[in-house]
């Protein structure tokens, strides 16, 4: 894979084609050169994060830096590899926790966030040398890891009015001249850091999570009814995203939805509650609007349906437009999602003369901007 790295003339060409403007290339030779004169360029900050590490080819095809789970106490790590989107499964699984550790310049823990503890609250999940390679295991005592500036490219897109730059890093194990290097195995290894300019295979772009974003806007605009005659919650499907593919699981960061809608108007003790409501549910295939549905109708986990409350009506006779909850990337709604699956937003009422009316309804998706690092800024 290391031969099919794009470099900072080929990332050059890339912007060009989505028709942005290379303002300037700063390569880690000319902040050498820097450092001479005065400040170097390359001496920027990075913030304690969530983050994608990433590697970008020739083809602008996107790797991450991923590992596939985490072995138990007495057994062989597993090692961190720069996987394409063929082999990762969700955005969890790309996304490393930096955090600042002083008394070390750019000193960072580096952990997976796809982890699942158990009972070893002990023995945390952390990025650590093994050998040449770094992997990742259990440990007591986190390593700590230097991240350091190692060149940028500077661009300005949408005729002018947004600026970004790409960000080169290199990191290094602290204490050592050893720097991290996807190899043509994939795997990462541990080499000695090149003197001069380093070449691609050693240089990573990091994105933090939640910074970079766009946001696309699903909408329906058509009439749902759903009444209510016992004490059994009826649930309707009003709209849904389309089938998810690889790319929608590492991209999106959240999904909200928003309402225009209004109950029955009334209700003879409000003190008990309301009872019109949005959910939010994962399906295995994408459902028909209007369709009636059932506890298995929903993508199960562990015997459950998977399916979370949105938001709430209020009580009036009169439309209105109601914002629902905010499911951030962390949320087990992005967890539980696979290639395939859909979003429905459903109307859901119980108990006698309950009713949900809605006749317009939006799903917002905040994505990831792979287009702009996090230093991207709207003058």
């Amino acid at each position: 894979m290391t031969d099919k790295l794009s470099s900072f003339e080929e990332r050059a060409t890339q912007l060009k084609s989505k028709n942005c403007t290379v303002i300037n290339t700063v390569t880690y030779r000319d902040g050498l050169k820097a450092n001479d004169t005065g400040a170097n360029p390359l001496g920027f900050y990075v913030d304690d994060g969530a983050y994608r590490i990433v590697q970008m080819s020739r083809d602008n095809d996107v790797m991450d830096a991923t590992t596939e789970g985490i072995s138990n106490p007495g057994k062989p790590p597993v090692n961190v590899t720069m996987g394409s989107y063929e082999n990762v499964k969700g955005l969890k699984q790309v996304i490393w926790q930096f955090k600042r550790q002083y008394g070390v310049k750019n000193g960072f823990t580096i952990v997976p966030e796809d982890i699942t503890m158990g009972g070893e609250h002990d023995l945390g999940p952390t990025a650590a040398p093994e050998g040449d390679n770094v992997a990742v295991k259990r440990s007591g005592c986190y390593p700590v890891w230097r991240v350091e500036g190692a060149g940028m490219l500077t661009y300005k897109e949408d005729q002018g009015r947004s600026f970004g730059a790409i960000r080169y890093f290199r990191i290094f194990e602290a204490g050592t001249n050893r720097c991290w290097r996807t190899e043509r195995s994939d795997n990462i290894a541990l080499v000695e850091a090149a003197e001069d300019q380093p070449p691609m295979s050693q240089l990573y772009e990091l994105y933090r999570i939640g910074d970079a974003i766009d946001t696309a806007t699903i909408q329906a605009i058509h009439p749902l009814n759903v009444e209510s005659s016992d004490q059994t919650a009826v649930k309707k499907v009003y709209m849904s995203t389309r089938p998810a593919t690889v790319d929608d699981l590492l991209r999106i960061i959240s999904i909200k939805a928003s309402t225009e809608s209004r109950d029955q108007g009334w209700a003879s003790d409000p003190q008990k509650g309301q009872w019109s409501w949005f959910e939010l549910a994962i399906f295995t295939k994408r459902p028909t609007d209007g369709q009636l549905v059932k506890p298995s109708d929903i993508k199960q986990y562990q015997g459950k349906p998977l399916t979370w409350t949105s938001h709430e009506n209020k009580l009036t006779t009169d439309f209105q437009w109601l914002d629902g909850a905010k499911f951030t990337w962390d949320h087990p709604i992005h967890r539980h999602m696979e290639q395939g699956n859909c979003i429905a937003l459903l109307a859901c009422a119980q108990y006698p003369l309950w009713e949900n009316l809605i006749r317009n309804g939006k799903l917002s998706v905040e994505r990831i901007d792979m287009n702009r690092l996090h230093t991207s800024t709207k003058q």
